[in-house]
């Protein structure tokens, strides 16, 4: 049973739309481009790229006339939703103009009775649907077909903009809030920077001098080596497998100096490695530097809390508490980690050195006035680390929150259903005999798809005699275009929306006619063996039960009836309607389909889904309840 609001209807995506794909011209011909303004718009994925709008006019290249033709794209409608389906699948956008765009969208071009913004925001709420049904090796891409597949929940118009108005207006909220958070960090780290010039210049401290009578004239320059023993490690050799082991004394590298401190390694090394490469344990206290690495490694320090090796990647600072805190050292090298990456020499990756790290200036203050520095910082950035973990937890709770106003949009629940709104199944049984919405195309020609209002055909008489013996036996394989033609037969035969479970009942008698010829009377079975054929015969005990046609040709079948607008489902889940749509008369149903369909349309009529049930496999009754593909 559905959760959706009355007045609401769930169908796929391609039932109500066209989708469209698009193109690219020959980069090598530049005459097949022109600046932005100056031809078509033609847009690309990477034009949506951190693009904050609704709608959009145009990327950064336009089209001329000839390279819209050479590459055969589209020109869609101004409204048309446009959705990228690969690098990345999920960047949506409303055409404000007519536009084209490269392969890499699946836009949809929506008929009267749909507000874009409504599309729109559905189409963000879908992305993870789409990102998961997305196929490819190299990178995901959502094809058309599974594309058309998306299910879409309509809500009458009305409804549609009164909830595009109010998402437009949560969301901008939503999008101011996540902006401000977006700049705590860049605070956090500045408010940090300037505890530290403050503390180590003095200015932290002033009040305290004063009430020790203390001066400026107490500090006194000194560099790393004038107060610390520098040094650095290496790195055993791989290839030899008595190096390295899962336990042992903990190396640490240079990425280890990411964080504050050192209390845990991934690597351990042997004592025949520390034998061999001379290595020197560090004891906990000892601070270390990044003097190179990727990124932003080099200059970042941390401090070893066990006995470790290191990497050449690391100087290790071994401070002389005799004549300064090891704390405070650590402020003033933190404090430097700018100048540090500026010392740095070297090519593409440039690296600091043993005699660059000694010689880094530290500003001495006497002993108790280093303590009293080193407490007032931790203080405020203890202050630093509190506001920065209630950000954390702010951003989780924000982030969710898009997610969250969405689900409760297409759930019926952010706006008032009004009774007075037209409901969407009647919009549906509009569009059906409605032609899709025409769009421009530089090369062949869109199939017409004319409504046609289609009635049910005459009921077989249950003895069949009008017809000759094999009147309906297949003529070819049962595959995926069989089915398509199979199950617009049922529809036909039906003549009005039908539910889903006769539909699927119905379909799977026809396609497995056996499985009907098991749950009919024997003067029924004689005759619809006599008219099917061989395909109707029982299959010997000895043999395993078939299993009804719920295979690839089914899903394939029913994936393209629907990108191709030719079924028309209303409601949503197992007890929904399917209806055929305007394009449907296509497909030839002549023949086997239509004389199958007629016969088992009767029977459904006169005895019901509930009598035939219970004589069925299990595996068809899976079937039947959309249990199985």
């Amino acid at each position: 049973m559905s959760d959706l609001p009355e007045s609401w209807s769930e169908v796929p995506i391609g039932t109500v739309s066209r989708v469209v794909g698009g193109g690219t011209p020959p980069s090598k011909n530049p005459a097949n481009f022109t600046t932005p303004g100056e031809g078509i718009p033609w847009l690309t994925p990477a034009d949506l790229s951190g693009y904050r709008g609704q709608t959009i006019e145009r990327g950064k290249r336009d089209l001329t006339a000839a390279g819209l033709a050479a590459c055969g794209a589209t020109l869609l409608p101004k409204g048309t939703v446009l959705f990228s389906s690969r690098a990345p699948i999920g960047y949506v956008a409303i055409a404000a103009n007519d536009i084209s765009t490269n392969q890499g969208f699946k836009s949809f071009v929506l008929p009267e009775g749909f507000d874009s913004r409504y599309c729109y925001y559905q189409l963000k709420y879908l992305r993870p649907q789409a990102e998961m049904v997305a196929t490819g090796t190299t990178f995901k891409e959502l094809s058309g077909a599974v594309a058309a597949t998306l299910p879409f929940k309509i809500a009458p118009l009305n409804e549609q903009t009164r909830i595009a108005d109010q998402l437009d207006t949560l969301l901008a909220r939503i999008q101011a809030c996540i902006d401000r958070l977006d700049a705590i960090p860049a605070l956090l780290k500045r408010f940090r920077q300037a505890v530290l010039e403050a503390a180590l210049s003095g200015q932290a401290t002033d009040d305290w001098r004063e009430a020790e009578s203390s001066s400026l004239e107490g500090w006194k320059p000194a560099t790393i080596s004038d107060i610390a023993v520098v040094g650095t490690g290496s790195t055993p050799l791989r290839s030899n497998g008595n190096f390295f082991s899962k336990s042992g004394t903990p190396w640490v590298t240079s990425a280890a100096t990411s964080r504050a401190y050192v209390d845990t390694a991934d690597e351990f090394v042997t004592p025949a490695a520390i034998s061999a490469h001379r290595l020197k344990i560090y004891a906990p206290g000892t601070l270390l530097v990044a003097m190179y690495g990727e990124g932003k490694t080099r200059g970042q320090v941390s401090e070893l809390r066990i006995h470790a090796a290191i990497n050449q990647a690391c100087a290790a600072i071994s401070v002389d508490r005799r004549k300064a805190s090891t704390e405070f050292v650590k402020l003033a090298l933190l404090a430097q980690y700018e100048q540090m990456r500026a010392l740095a020499e070297g090519g593409n990756q440039p690296n600091l050195n043993l005699s660059k790290v000694k010689g880094i200036p530290v500003l001495l203050p006497p002993e108790r006035e280093q303590a009293e520095i080193v407490r007032r910082v931790k203080a405020l950035f203890a202050l630093a680390d509190r506001i920065e973990a209630r950000h954390a937890a702010a951003v989780a709770h924000v982030q969710r929150l898009t997610s969250l106003t969405l689900a409760k949009a297409f759930r019926g629940e952010l706006v008032q259903q009004d009774v007075n709104d037209e409901p969407a199944s009647v919009l549906l049984q509009r569009i059906a005999k409605t032609p899709a919405p025409a769009v421009k195309t530089q090369r062949g020609r869109p199939r017409p798809q004319q409504p046609r209002e289609f009635t049910a055909l005459p009921a077989m008489q249950p003895d069949g005699v009008a017809f000759p013996a094999g009147a309906w036996a297949a003529s070819g394989q049962l595959d995926e275009h069989a089915t398509t033609a199979q199950l617009i037969a049922v529809l036909k035969a039906w003549g009005e929306p039908m539910p889903q479970d006769q539909v699927r009942l119905a379909a799977v008698l026809c396609l497995q006619p056996r499985l009907f010829t098991a749950a009919l009377p024997a003067q029924d079975a004689a005759s619809w063996r006599r008219l099917v054929g061989a395909e109707a015969e029982p299959l010997p005990a000895s043999m395993a039960v078939l299993q009804p046609a719920v295979n690839t040709h089914w899903r394939r079948a029913l994936a393209g009836l629907r990108s191709r607008g030719d079924l028309v489902v209303s409601g949503a889940g197992p007890q929904d309607t399917w209806a055929l749509g305007p394009g449907a008369d296509r497909v030839d149903t002549a023949g086997w389909p239509d004389g199958r369909a007629g016969w088992v349309a009767a029977y459904l009529r006169a005895r019901g889904v509930a009598a035939l049930l219970p004589l069925l496999s299990p595996a068809a009754v899976d079937f039947v309840h959309a249990r199985a593909a």
